[in-house]
């Protein structure tokens, strides 16, 4: 599964799709948090959001947000 994040996020990031790469890093960051990978899910996480408070894409910066708060309680 990992290679295939890994190839989308190349892809995005050569054609120049921000957006879609900080979905990619969100989604692998959620993947990576469900193996217990959770340092390498929250660099992840924090560079998707980066993104989207770049691009100004609240609804979506709320996404990372909550998904980091609820991975956490999970976990738990």
């Amino acid at each position: 599964m990992e290679p295939a994040f890994l190839h989308a996020e190349e892809l995005f990031r050569e054609l120049g799709l921000p957006f879609r790469l900080a979905v990619a890093h969100l989604e692998h960051a959620k993947w990576l948090t469900e193996l217990g990978r959770r340092s390498e899910a929250d660099a992840l996480r924090s560079a998707a959001r980066a993104v989207f408070e770049l691009l100004e894409a609240r609804p979506w910066i709320e996404r990372a947000a909550i998904g980091a708060t609820a991975e956490i309680a999970a976990q738990r």
